[in-house]
């Protein structure tokens, strides 16, 4: 995940996971949500579920490749997405 700018906290289901850009695992089967907050900027808060792993997809923000899943090495892809942030006024 990264934002424009950078350095937006990143919370999933409430609990910080560090700051953008930054990298994280989730089981799409499991609904998350996800909060990214930066002072002077709008919050910007999204659900993680299957259907959002799609439209990333779609949208070609991807890569294929080989990437360690619980610890083993699997072929798979690797969503990145952007978010651009709105200054609050």
């Amino acid at each position: 995940m990264n934002t424009n700018p950078q350095g937006a906290a990143v919370f999933l289901n409430g609990v910080p996971t560090g700051e953008t850009p930054t990298k994280f695992e989730y089981d799409m089967e499991k609904p998350v949500t996800m909060k990214l907050v930066k002072e002077g900027y709008k919050p910007v808060e999204e659900k993680l579920t299957v259907n959002w792993v799609k439209s990333e997809y779609h949208q070609g923000n991807y890569h294929k490749g080989e990437y360690m899943i619980k610890g083993a090495t699997q072929k798979g892809f690797e969503i990145n997405a952007t978010r651009e942030l709105i200054r609050a006024d």
